[in-house]
């Protein structure tokens, strides 16, 4: 949903650029035209000689060179703004607070307590007055249609926002009360917009637990689907991925992704979106590996055969859980579920 606004806002940003960057080399070449206008002028009326009209110029030349460069600023300036902007929910968020719950370990059950949010410069509310249980272990997918919310729940859940009403509970904790940096710790996570880090295979795996064996990154390789592929590569674990994966396929990348996700032996998985770009075949057999799982999973998909067997789907629509229940039910008895389903088919 987030990303929806922010789309929308980019677009429009790039069809109509706020006046100073969009006439900024107007401005420019216009004042630069009019100083040299008033130099002509003032040599033409002063009767200067050759001589002075040269020094004079030059002496121009350089002050407009120094207002070019002013103006430049300005534009850089202007162009920072919204980067600061964007910034500021990670420069307003507190360093680690010796009074949160450090976390050592999880079960994995998450409570959402009538959590109500709604995104900065927006009006209306993605999530409204939701409440919501997800017990240790579950096996849990978010449907919905786009920009409903299901991607803001792992933001909340990872404590990216924080809700303006109601509480999310992890293990029966407050997310306000704990240490996030240590609660991250236990999750295992693929998002829409994640990237992989420069260098090879192996050390983009082991990210976030470089103490790992080579025996436990091919355990996770294999879980992923992704061991025959690096095994086909020259330099195997050691095969540099390249500028944003630019030496793998778009099913190469989330494999090594979710593989990644799982090297951390973590107790909540969240996969947002995670495998749109597998071939059937693949999907499968990383749905069938994750169903057995022995931790918490959560899974946004708009692939039907993805969520097919997970323990429960979650339906939301208009920012309200609108459906709860196994595949089967909801294809017989919830009309926003068989929407969905009528417009896969479709």
């Amino acid at each position: 949903s987030k990303w929806l606004f922010e789309y929308r806002d980019k677009v429009a940003l790039e069809q109509n650029p706020p006046f100073l960057i969009k006439y900024i080399d107007t401005i420019t070449k216009l004042t630069t035209f009019i100083g040299y206008l008033i130099v002509y002028y003032i040599a033409f009326t002063s009767k200067l000689s050759p001589a002075a009209f040269i020094a004079f110029s030059l002496a121009y030349s350089l002050i407009n060179a120094m207002l070019v460069s002013v103006i430049g600023s300005i534009e850089v300036l202007a162009n920072i703004t919204p980067i600061f902007e964007h910034s500021k929910p990670f420069l307003n968020t507190s360093i680690s607070n010796t009074n949160k719950i450090y976390i050592t370990d999880i079960t994995g059950k998450i409570e959402f307590n009538n959590v109500s949010f709604t995104y900065p410069g927006q009006t209306n509310k993605i999530l409204d007055n939701v409440s919501l249980t997800i017990n240790a272990g579950e096996y849990i997918a978010i449907a919905g249609k786009t920009g409903i919310g299901k991607s803001t729940l792992f933001r909340l859940i990872l404590g990216f926002e924080r809700p303006q009403s109601g509480a999310i509970y992890i293990d029966g904790k407050d997310i306000n009360n704990i240490d996030l940096s240590s609660l991250r710790k236990h999750f295992g996570t693929v998002l829409q917009n994640n990237k992989l880090l420069p260098g090879d295979i192996l050390s983009n795996i082991k990210i976030s637990n470089p103490s790992v064996s080579e025996s436990q990154v091919w355990n996770v390789c294999r879980i992923a689907n992704f061991d025959k592929d690096i095994n086909a590569m020259p330099f195997g674990l050691n095969t540099n991925v390249g500028e944003n994966g630019g030496n793998l396929s778009g099913g190469q990348i989330q494999r090594l992704m979710i593989a990644r996700a799982l090297i951390s032996n973590p107790s909540i998985l969240l996969f947002d979106e995670a495998m749109t770009a597998l071939d059937y075949k693949s999907q499968k057999s990383i749905s069938e590996a994750i169903e057995s799982l022995p931790c918490t999973r959560i899974i946004v998909s708009h692939r039907l055969s993805t969520i097919r067997h997970c323990d429960r789907i979650i339906v939301l629509d208009k920012g309200k859980i609108v459906a709860n229940g196994i595949y089967d039910d909801l294809e017989k008895n919830s009309p926003e579920f068989q929407d969905l389903i009528k417009k896969k088919e479709d």
